[in-house]
């Protein structure tokens, strides 16, 4: 047999590689809930350490990192619930301060930032892209919090998903995306 008659061979038959299947990307949430820190307490939170990893983690731009910095941080363990915003001041009780809730709190600021009509217009689109995004349809099981009203829905897309969720929805999140 020439080598001209073992080339034929090869492409009249059909290729089968025998090993292991391909890997299947599955979707997962790309900030996933950190588990609260009972040995946290007001004298050693690392407020500036969690700050400037959660600047990394989200990754927050530089030139926005300055508004942040002027967010006032409060640590009180006495405070009635996990965290809170009010204005510019966010509180946290010592075993939840992590970038998670950090990011939750955040988005709260930013929401305040929006008009009217962009806090309209991102639920809209939020809505569609629960039913078109399979990362939003995802987020949108996860956690159900986020149904408590479009703020809330704001600042959980944005604490659960941050610099991943679609590009449409970005531009709804000023000083963080």
């Amino acid at each position: 047999m020439c080598i001209k008659e073992i080339l034929n061979l090869f492409k009249r038959k059909e290729i089968v590689v025998i090993g292991e299947p391909p890997p299947q990307h599955t979707l997962t949430i790309p900030h996933l809930e950190e588990s609260v820190d009972p040995t946290r307490t007001v004298g050693n939170v690392d407020v500036i350490g969690t700050i400037e990893k959660f600047y990394t983690d989200w990754e927050v731009p530089e030139t926005y990192q300055g508004f942040w910095d002027t967010v006032k941080i409060k640590i009180d363990p006495d405070f009635p619930l996990i965290a809170g915003t009010a204005g510019n001041t966010v509180t946290f009780q010592p075993p939840w301060f992590n970038c998670g809730v950090i990011a939750h709190e955040f988005g709260h600021i930013s929401w305040d930032l929006l008009t009217h009509i962009q806090r309209e217009e991102f639920f809209y689109l939020l809505r569609i892209h629960i039913s078109t995004d399979p990362l939003v349809e995802l987020w949108s099981k996860y956690r159900f919090y986020w149904q408590v009203n479009n703020n809330e829905a704001h600042s959980e897309l944005y604490r659960y998903l941050g610099q991943f969720m679609p590009l449409e929805l970005k531009k709804y999140f000023p000083k963080l995306l």
